[in-house]
Parts: structure tokens; sequence; C-alpha cells
């Protein structure tokens, strides 16, 4: 009886258990009509592994949650309430929260979508997805009534955000983040942070904005997230001051908004301040920013980027104890870290100080910092070595950047075995040593391998190299300058998106299973020793291909897919290019310059990209006429075909080109006049027509109005005629400005990052190959052609000008005055014209003059001394008989003594001397300038002493000054010299009596 009552009662127990620990069968199971409707929306989308720069969750996924297709979970059989991303309601079985985050759907969302028909939502999460719908068409979000949060980031939605999503009565938070190409109008947006009565958290990061900060912003608010990432969309005008007193506010992060001015001179935060996180990066914050947030005892997240900070960490700063994230890069902190700073911000998970100028050690006080995530200080200036124990104790790093500093010795390896680093980058130091690639393998977590730039040396052992197992996340490797051999080791990373292998020396055939890699989009492999691979390879996904500085063999390959950027200049390519290059619709950079290329250059390929800036294809052997075709609206900043077999004229489509820049068709067979609409084409800086048959003259039609961004010209060696214009040299208004010149940090023509303007000029009498040109060096190469008629005056208004030649042609005239006017005139060549007159003594105010040359022409007069004049050749003047003065050797005057006292070249050897030679126009000049009597005595001691040099010297120039100061006083006899004789006695009275007591001795 016992026994018959234990049994009902223990099922009885089971059976309460399994309703407590289940889903009630009557309330909880998922409707049928919900599964349906869950199953046509996962059919009509498509799950895609898309590839992995146009994933939203694959890079940073130590921010957020890796991609993963959770649909794959979805199937009728089992109950839609235990789908992945599905949460019903406990006692309806209706699907209140669907979050499909990172599924790696694919697909559209429109007005007919199936997905509105869940009416009972309350929370929506879509991000992450390439959806790609239009706003316009979603309309029917105003079916979501009960609706709290709705995230739809990164899923790639267009358009302008329809007022149905605004108005939705119960939304709580909102994130349409990362959706660059949406459109939310300012009435909207002052809309929804003013007249929303419920939403609290509203995330509208890198959406375009235009608009300004509305005043009275809702009390409700707790998160306003309105960061930027491009400089010219984000908001505008100044932040209004009651955003200081909003209650409830704990989240306000304003990052990049470039034209936003954050006003507060006369507010601050109170100690009562709900604000934890605050980010007011890269925006224009007043010099009090540090006091304004002295009471913000809660925040928990700083960022002050770009803010102008200056000096040590503010005490301010580092009294905010509760700190976890820490945010002051691109100020201009200095000094070295304080231990104090790594005491009290013991809380610190996250650390960015890049680009300031801290110096010192690593601080070992670090390691008080126990859970720092993030510590990323590159571009400063710290040095000395990293000791091993410090990454021993910093175990939760997932983020190292130490790059641009100035760190040295070997890299730690306990570094090498973090397991939680997802980012290492120690580029652009002097770490030193040898380090086996093997040791990478225990990084099973890394995206982001940065060594570039080191005195290291990578090396791969074949044995353990077998064994290495790359991690499966590594997505950016940065080796360059690291003595690597060989590509072998790299065989197994399928996952690679960015690859940087250049200034190795690696060898021989660039492997297939490089090419094989689906997921690579930017490889370079410049600077090495390549000679082949290429041939025949079809690249599909790749997007930046850097091959320069190599010694590849064959043809060109066939470029296909959504190829951007293509690097193959200093090869030996030969052959034609091949057609496929037409079908390189997003091509931005070509260049091909420095190989054996021949054939004629495709007429398609100035219209195959919208998208293409860089065109180069100097020093080939292309031939033929230029059929280049640019339609209105092109990009085309920079065409190089320089050093080819070109002929025929320049293509009209050019006038297309607004944005060109730099345009060399320097040494071909182009035959054509200079086009009037060439010279003012709005942005042109850099013109080369250098070494061809371009003819006629340069009339004022065509100079007139020229581009005032002008600051290269070269026209030399052609067949020009006729008068130089005056108005071209007026017009050259960026030659005139020379603001800003001294002091002004470098930059160059083209300073992009893949690809530097080079040209071919001759500078200071030598041609020169620059690989890349200085923004401030400004030239003028009329040279070698049939100009005639006088120098314009016009050219002294060039204040900024530092090379001229106007060299072999037919000028004739004056040298123009008003050259003294080219203070930074480096190379001034005007040989071999006619010009005639006198050498203007103003141009010895041109200090900066190291060539100078005005050989064969007709000149007179004496030569200028002083600055720079000391310093030229006879070769400057040769061919000009009517010069005088140093260094020609004729006499400068009717005297016929020279202008310049003998070197010590000019006096003849001792050993050669006669007994008479003391006897010389030396002892006369001391005649003339102090007696007959005194002159034969200081002879004669010349004679006995055998003319030591050293003395000489001293009577040659002292004597020279003497009759040098008698000729222009035009006087006469001994009485008449009697003050040149007291200037001579009181100036050299010392060195006589010093050379006589020399003698007697």
């Amino acid at each position: 009886m016992g026994n018959r009552l234990v049994i009902p009662s223990l099922l009885f127990v089971i059976h309460c258990l399994l309703l407590l620990i289940s889903p009630s069968a009557s309330s909880s199971l998922c409707q049928n009509d919900q599964s349906l409707i869950l199953l046509q929306f996962k059919q009509s989308l498509i799950v895609s592994t898309p590839p992995m720069a146009m994933d939203a969750c694959a890079y940073n996924s130590y921010d957020s949650q890796k991609s993963y297709p959770r649909t794959f979970s979805w199937n009728s059989s089992i109950d839609c309430c235990l789908w992945d991303g599905v949460t019903c309601d406990e006692s309806t079985g209706q699907v209140i929260e669907l979050d499909l985050s990172c599924s790696q759907l694919y697909g559209t969302i429109d007005s007919n979508s199936i997905l509105f028909r869940l009416s009972y939502l309350k929370k929506l999460n879509l991000a992450g997805n390439d959806l790609s719908g239009s706003f316009s068409s979603l309309h029917k979000f105003g079916n979501f009534s009960y609706l709290t949060h709705l995230n739809l980031s990164s899923s790639y939605f267009y358009g302008q955000i329809p007022m149905e999503i605004l108005r939705l009565p119960n939304l709580y938070s909102l994130d349409l983040s990362k959706l660059s190409e949406v459109i939310l109008e300012p009435p909207s947006f002052k809309f929804l942070l003013q007249n929303s009565t419920q939403i609290r958290e509203i995330v509208l990061d890198e959406i375009p904005l235009y608009s300004t900060m509305p005043k009275n912003l809702s009390f409700h608010i707790t998160t306003l997230s309105l960061s930027q990432t491009v400089s010219d969309t984000g908001l505008r005008g100044s932040l209004p001051s009651s955003i200081f007193h909003l209650p409830n506010l704990r989240k306000l992060d304003l990052n990049f908004n470039f034209d936003l001015t954050v006003d507060i001179q006369n507010s601050r935060w109170n100690s009562s301040s709900s604000l934890t996180y605050l980010d007011l990066g890269y925006t224009t914050c007043p010099p009090n920013i540090i006091e304004s947030i002295a009471n913000l005892s809660r925040l928990q997240y700083l960022g002050l980027a770009s803010c102008g900070l200056s000096n040590e960490v503010s005490e301010t700063i580092i009294n905010l104890e509760q700190l976890t994230g820490l945010d002051l890069s691109d100020n201009y902190l200095e000094g070295k870290f304080s231990d104090l700073s790594f005491i009290k911000l013991w809380r610190l998970k996250k650390l960015y100080l890049y680009n300031n100028n801290i110096t010192g050690n690593f601080p070992s006080s670090i390691t008080n910092i126990t859970q720092l995530q993030v510590l990323s200080v590159p571009e400063n200036s710290l040095y000395g070595t990293l000791p091993s124990s410090l990454f021993s104790n910093l175990s939760t790093l997932y983020i190292l950047n130490l790059g641009e500093n100035r760190f040295h010795g070997p890299i730690p390896p306990s570094l090498f075995k973090n397991k939680n680093l997802f980012v290492l980058d120690l580029s652009s130091n002097n770490f030193s040593g040898t380090i086996d690639v093997s040791v990478l393998s225990y990084l099973q977590r890394l995206m982001e391998l940065e060594l570039s730039n080191n005195c290291i040396s990578l090396v791969s052992n074949t044995k353990t190299n077998n064994a290495t197992t790359w991690s499966p996340n590594l997505n950016f490797l940065g080796l360059s300058s690291c003595n690597l051999k060989t590509l072998s080791f790299l065989r197994d990373s399928k996952y690679l998106v960015s690859v940087d292998l250049s200034n190795n020396k690696i060898q021989g055939r660039i492997p297939e299973w490089v090419w094989s890699n689906r997921q690579l989009m930017d490889l370079n492999l410049s600077h090495n020793y390549l000679t082949s691979g290429v041939e025949g390879i079809q690249l599909l996904s790749l997007h930046t291909i850097d091959l320069r500085f190599n010694l590849v063999e064959g043809p060109l390959p066939v470029l296909l897919g959504p190829l951007g950027i293509f690097l193959a200049s200093q090869n030996k390519f030969s052959g034609e290019i091949p057609l496929t290059f037409c079908n390189l619709k997003y091509i931005s950079f070509l260049d091909l310059g420095n190989n054996n290329l021949s054939g004629t250059i495709p007429q398609c390929l100035g219209n195959a990209s919208k998208y293409l800036e860089v065109l180069d294809m100097h020093n080939n052997e292309f031939g033929g006429f230029i059929p280049l075709t640019f339609s209105a609206g092109n990009q085309l900043q920079t065409l190089n075909v320089r050093g080819n077999k070109l002929e025929g004229k320049i293509p009209l489509s050019l006038v297309n080109c607004i944005n060109l820049e730099v345009l060399d068709l320097g040494n071909n067979y182009f035959n054509d006049i200079l086009p009037q609409w060439l010279l003012k084409l709005p942005k042109l800086q850099v013109l080369s027509l250098r070494s061809n048959n371009f003819h006629g003259t340069l009339a004022t039609s065509i100079t007139k109005s020229i581009s005032s961004q002008l600051k290269i010209i070269d026209l030399s060696h052609n067949e020009f005629t006729g008068h130089l214009p005056m108005e071209l040299f007026q017009s050259l208004t960026a030659m005139k400005n020379t603001d800003g010149e001294v002091g002004k940090a470098r930059s160059y023509f083209g300073q992009r990052t893949y690809y530097k303007d080079s040209l071919v000029l001759v500078v200071k009498g030598s041609q020169r190959n620059f690989e890349r040109i200085l923004t401030v060096f400004t030239t003028i190469d009329l040279s070698s052609n049939k100009f005639e008629g006088n120098i314009p005056g016009a050219i002294g208004q060039l204040h900024s000008l530092r090379g001229l030649n106007l060299s072999h042609n037919m000028l004739c005239g004056s040298i123009p005055h008003s050259l003294r006017n080219l203070s930074l005139l480096e190379s001034l060549d005007l040989s071999s014209n006619q010009l005639v007159g006198e050498i203007p003594n103003e141009l010895e105010s041109i200090t900066f003059l190291s060539v100078f040359n005005l050989s064969h022409n007709h000149l007179t007069g004496c030569i200028p001394t002083g600055n720079q004049f000391n310093t030229f050749e006879n070769d400057s003047y040769v061919g000009n008989d009517g010069l005088h003065g140093y260094p020609v050797t004729k006499g400068c005057g009717n005297n016929g003594v020279s202008s310049q006292p003998p070197t010590l070249q000019m006096l003849p050897q001792e050993h050669n001397e006669s007994i008479l030679d003391g006897f010389t126009w030396k002892a006369v000049l001391f005649g003339y300038g102090c007696g007959i009597a005194f002159g034969l005595i200081v002879g004669s001691l010349m004679l006995l002493t055998q003319k030591p040099y050293w003395f000489t010297r001293i009577v040659e120039e002292e004597g020279y000054k003497i009759m040098m100061k008698a000729r222009r006083k035009k006087s006469k006899g001994i009485l008449g010299n009697f003050s040149l004789i007291k200037e001579f006695t009181s100036n050299s009275f010392k060195e006589l009596i010093y050379v006589l007591d020399y003698w007697i001795v």
C-alpha cells in the first residue's frame, strides 16, 4: 500500500518540475502563424558570406559579436520560440523579439515584406546585414506599434528616413548608425530630439546630418551618439548650453563633428550630473574644457582627442578615478608618463594617447592597471626597451599599439604568448633581433599584426613552418622591411584581407596560392626581387596590388573584378596592354611606368573608370597617337606619358579634365601648338612638354588667364618662337606668394597614400629625375627654343620662384633689374642668348643663388662682387669678352690691375723663383701706397726671405685695398695718398711688426 502511494507522488512531483522548467503547452509554444511568417521571411533572404571588407561584423569583433548565420537553426520541426534570435511572449506565444544581427543575410526588405506581420514585436535588430533596401518603402514600420528597440545599423538601408519610424509611440531605443547613404532632414532631426516623448537612446553615428544641434532637447534622453567619420557631414554651429543640464543624460558622443563648437565658457556640468560617457573629440573645444568637466565624478569614458590640450596630463583628468576609458590623442601633450596617473586610474581598460609628444621609458607602473584591454600610444617619443615581465602582468590586453616611437632592443618573447591579443602594432621603431614566424602561432585570436619598419629579421624554419597554424581571424598583416626571403609561411593563411610584405628580400616567382585567396583585398609586394608569377592569372577579389620595384617579366596580368589600384612600375613587363583593362570600372590608380610595354595605349582607358585619378605610363615604348578620351565629370588628377614614342597632338578631350594637377608629356614626338585651353585648366600645377616638337608662339591669348595654380612649367627643347609675353608671368599667381615658405612642413605634389608624382627637370644645370616633387619647388624652364626679344621685367614679380632657365634662345636686351626681387631663386641660367649691357649689381641680394650661368652672351662691364658672386667660377661668364673682374682673368678697369689678388695657385712655386723675383709688382704696389723708399725696404726684405706666402698674402690684400680706394678717389702723388698711408699703417701695423719681429729672430 505504501509503495502504491509513493509512485503516484513521485510522478506528480516530476510532472510539476517539468511544468516549471519547460514551456507550457498551452501558453508558451510558438503560434503557427508566427512560425510560418518567420520561415517565409527566411526564404525571402539569402545567407551569403560577404567579402571581409563588406562584413560590418568582421572587423573589430573584439567589441562586437562574430558574424554567423542565425537562421540556420530555423526548422519547422522545432518550436520557433527556441530558434536562434527569436524570443516569444511567455503567455501568448507571439514573437516579441527578433535579433538577426550579423547573420550574413543578403536581400531586400520592402513594404511587401512579410516581416511587418509580426505586429507584436518589441525589439528588432537587423544590424550588420546587407539588406540594401530603400527607407522610402518602409512606411509600414508604423505597424510596429509595440516596438521599443530598433537597430538597423550597418544594414545598407538608404534614402530618407520615414517619419513612421520617428513617430513610433513606444520607441525607447533607436540605432540607425553607419548608414552613410540615408537622409535625415533637419526638421526630422529636430523632431527626434525635441518632440519624441518616449525615446531615450538615440544612436545616429556616421549618418550625414548637415544640421545644427536643436535647443531644448527632450529631458528623457539618456544616450545621444552622433559621431562622424567624414569631416563635412556632421553638426554645425554651437552646442547649446541646455545640454549641460539634461538630468538623465548618461552618454554624449559628438566625436568627429569638426564644424561643431563646444561653447561652454560660462557653463559646466554640475556634480549631480549622471554623465558616464563623454566624447568631444575633434570638435572645436574651448581652452577651459578641462575645468568644465572637473565635477563629472561618475565619468567612465572621456574623449578629448584633438582638443588642443598641451603640457602634461591635467590633474583634473587623473582625479576622475572612475574612468575606464580615456582618449587624449592628437593633442600637444608632452613630458613623461606620470606614475601617479597609473595609480589613480587603476580602473582603466582603454587608453588612447597616439600622436602626442610623450617621452620617456615605458612605465613599469602601468602594471597597476590590472584590467587594461587597450593601450594605444603610437606616434610619440617613447624610447628604451620593453621589459619581458611587463606583458606577463597585462594578460587582459587585446589591443597593443606602440608604433612610431623610438623603442629598441628585442621584442620580449612573453608578448607573443598573450593569447588575448587582437591587435599588435610595433611598427616603425628600432626593435632588433631575429623572430621565427612559428611563435606567432600562439596568437590565435590575432586580427592585426604590424611589425613593419624595424630592424628585425623574420625567419621561417621549414620544419617549424609546416606546423605553424596562423590565427583564423588574422585579417591585416604588415611585415614590411623584415628581411623576409620567402612567402611560404603564409600558405595556410586563408582569411587575410590586407598584406604588406614590401621592402624585403623575397625572390623568384609569386606562388599561385597568393592569388587564390578570395578574401585578400590589398597586397603590397613592392621593393623585392620577384621575377614572375602574374602571367595568366585572373584577379577577382583584389582591390589593391602593388608590385613596384621588382623584376617581374612577361605580359601584364588579366585584371578583373573590383580592382581599384594597380601599381606595377619599375619592372620588366613587356607586350601590349590587355583589353581587359577596359573593364576596370573601379580603377583609381594605374601606374605602369618604367617597363618595356609597347603598342598603342587603348582608347578605352580614359573612360574605363569614373574614379580614375592617376594614369602613369612613363618610360615605356608606347607609340602612335594618344587616342584617350576623357568625358566630362572625370576625376583625373595626373597624366604621365613621359619618355615614350607618342606623336600627334594633345588630346582635345583633356579639356574635360578640370581636376588635372600634373600633366607630363615630355620626351615624346608630339607635334602641336600650345592649346589655349590647356593652360586654363583650373587646378593645373605641373606642366611638362619638354623635348617634343611643339611650335608656334606664346601669344597673349594663350597666356592670359592661365591657371592660378601653376608652379612648374617646362617647355624646354621645343620649337617655340616669338617674344615672351609679359602676361605669362603676370598670371602665375602661385609663384608670387612666399607666405609660409620658411619653416613650412614638407609636402609633395600628389601626396597620396599609394602614389607620388614624379618629374624630369633640369635643376641647377643638371637633369634630374624627381621621384617626388616638393610643392614649394617652383620653376620655369623655357630653354632650347627660339624665343626672341627682351626678358620681361614681370618675372621679378614671381617671388617664390626657385629655378629660371631661359638659356639657348635668341633673347636680347639687358638683364632686368627686377630679378633682384627673386629672393628665393636658387638657379638662374640665361646662357647662350644675345644679352647685352652690364650684370645688375642688385643681383647680389639673391643669397640662395647656387647656380648662375650667363655664358655666351654679349655682356660687358665689371662682374659684381659679394655674397654668392664670390662663389661662381669662370664657366658662369665664358663667352662674354666685355666682362671684367673676378673670376675673369682680364682686369676690371683701365689700369690693368686685376680685380682680385692672385691666389696661392697663381703664385710661382718656391723652387722656381729667381733672385730677382723679390722686385716684382708687389714692391712697386707698396711704393705706390707708402712711398718709394719704404717699398724698396719691404721689397728687399722679401728678396732676402724668399718671400714667404703668408707675408705675401698680407701685402697683396692690404695693397689691393689701398690701390682700389686710390682709384675711386682719383688721388695723385704721395701727398694725395697720405690718408691711405695712414689707413694702411693703422690697419696693418701690428701685422707688419709681427712679420719684422719674425725675420729678426
